[in-house]
């Protein structure tokens, strides 16, 4: 009998294949994603889909990892203190599945040139955490004009 490597019970996404098909998983695995921000809240959503098997994805946040970040986030360690949050936290999203492709930028979400709003159109999904009301405007804005979703998550007020 012939099986497809997804299927295969040795395969690390056996389980999610098994709950929503191979060609769920496969479309899982074609997703690229760009978070904006990297607090916990971005790091769990992230955890999340680097686990489920997303193909690459892209951090973009300017913070350095601060005292109270080590309280909110598990990935983050007092050794992290001043570091770039975004690089500390793409170095232990990276270390949960290696088959994930991940990347980060240190700049501001506030401060994304043209370039950097055409490169979003490259995602599958963009996913805005805790941003400005302006960075959602604009988000929402050019999510109108380029084929990507965009979900996003702001504090309650």
């Amino acid at each position: 009998m012939v099986t497809s490597k997804l299927f295969d019970p040795s395969n690390r996404y056996d389980r999610q294949v098994r709950l929503w098909g191979e060609e769920g998983q496969a479309s899982i695995g074609s997703t690229s994603a760009c978070v904006l921000g990297s607090d916990s809240l971005a790091t769990e959503t992230l955890k999340s889909l680097v686990l489920a098997g997303v193909q690459s994805f892209y951090i973009v946040d300017d913070a350095r990892v601060e005292q109270a970040d080590i309280g909110q986030n598990f990935f983050l360690h007092m050794d992290d203190i001043g570091r770039s949050r975004a690089e500390a936290t793409l170095e232990k999203l990276t270390e949960l599945n290696p088959s994930v492709l991940g990347s980060s930028s240190c700049q501001s979400s506030t401060a994304l040139t043209q370039e950097d709003v055409e490169k979003l159109a490259t995602f599958s999904v963009v996913v805005a955490v805790n941003q400005t009301e302006e960075v959602d405007a604009n988000s929402l804005k050019f999510c109108t004009t380029f084929p990507y979703r965009l979900y996003v998550s702001s504090p309650a007020v």
